[in-house]
C-alpha cells in the first residue's frame, strides 16, 4: 500500500495551530462545545499554494480576512449557509477558483473578497446578499455569468471592474 505525503493526506483544521503551507486538502473540523467552536478563519489558510479542496462545516460564521488568499491551486469552493459574512480578501489570487458557490444566509461580500480570481467563472449570489462591497470581484476576467442579486442593496466601487465578460 503506498503511503501519502503530507502535503497529499487530509489535513484536519482545529482553530488555533498554523496550517503547514504544503497540504493540498484540508477540513475545518467543528467542535460541538460552544467554547472551543471555529467561528472565523482569518488567515488560517493564507498562501498554502498547494491546497486544492476544502471542506467547511455548517456553523462557521465568518470566511475572515485573507483566509484563503494565495491559495493558488483551490479549484472549488463551497460556503455554508451558516457563513454570513466572507471578508476582506478572503479568496484574494484564488487563481485557479473556478466555482464559488454561496448559500442562502450570506449577508455581506465584503472588500476585495474574491480580487484577481482570474479563473472564477460563474457565481451566483444569494438572495440573502444585500452588499458586494468595493473591489469585491476586481480583476475575475474569467467570469462570465453573475446570478441572483435580487436582494442587493449596495455594490461597491470596482465591485466588478476588470471583468472583460
Amino acid at each position: 500500500m503506498e503511503s501519502k505525503t503530507n502535503a497529499e493526506a487530509l489535513y484536519i483544521y482545529h482553530g488555533e495551530e498554523e496550517v503547514p503551507r504544503n497540504i493540498a486538502s484540508a477540513r475545518v473540523q467543528h467542535f460541538f462545545a460552544v467554547d472551543d467552536r471555529i467561528t472565523d478563519l482569518a488567515y488560517a489558510f493564507y498562501d498554502c499554494t498547494k491546497l486544492k479542496e476544502v471542506e467547511l462545516f455548517e456553523g462557521l460564521e465568518t470566511i475572515g480576512a485573507s483566509a484563503f488568499a494565495g491559495c493558488t491551486s483551490l479549484e472549488r469552493i463551497e460556503i455554508p449557509s451558516t457563513v454570513a459574512r466572507i471578508d476582506f480578501c478572503a479568496f484574494r489570487r484564488c487563481n485557479a477558483l473556478k466555482v464559488a458557490k454561496l448559500c442562502e444566509g450570506h449577508q455581506e461580500i465584503r472588500t476585495e473578497a474574491f480580487q484577481y480570481c482570474v479563473s472564477l467563472e460563474r457565481i451566483e449570489i444569494p438572495s440573502t446578499v444585500t452588499k458586494i462591497k468595493d473591489g469585491a470581484f476586481e480583476g475575475c476576467v474569467g467570469l462570465k455569468v453573475v446570478k441572483g442579486c435580487e436582494g442587493i442593496k449596495t455594490i461597491g466601487d470596482a465591485a466588478f471592474k476588470d471583468c472583460n465578460s
